[in-house]
């Protein structure tokens, strides 16, 4: 089972902080963020296993914009 997670950030500073906190929860090297359309700034990251309660509780926290998503949804 793999969960999915996007964020939307406005600035470097919010990119940093959502980058270093999923790195946390993760092998890999944190997730880049990219530019969208509107101006805003995406971070999504693929994990493995059932992380979906950890990374609410932990996104939740911040304040921004998130989607959290399990594959068998």
């Amino acid at each position: 089972m793999e969960t999915f997670v996007r964020v939307t950030v406005r600035t470097d500073e919010e990119v940093q902080q959502v980058r270093s906190m999923l790195a946390r929860l993760r092998a890999a090297p944190p997730p880049r963020g990219f530019e969208t359309q509107n101006g805003t700034r995406t971070v999504e990251a693929v994990f493995d296993g059932d992380q979906r309660e950890r990374l609410d509780e932990l996104l939740r926290g911040t304040g921004l914009p998130y989607v959290v998503q399990a594959d068998d949804e």
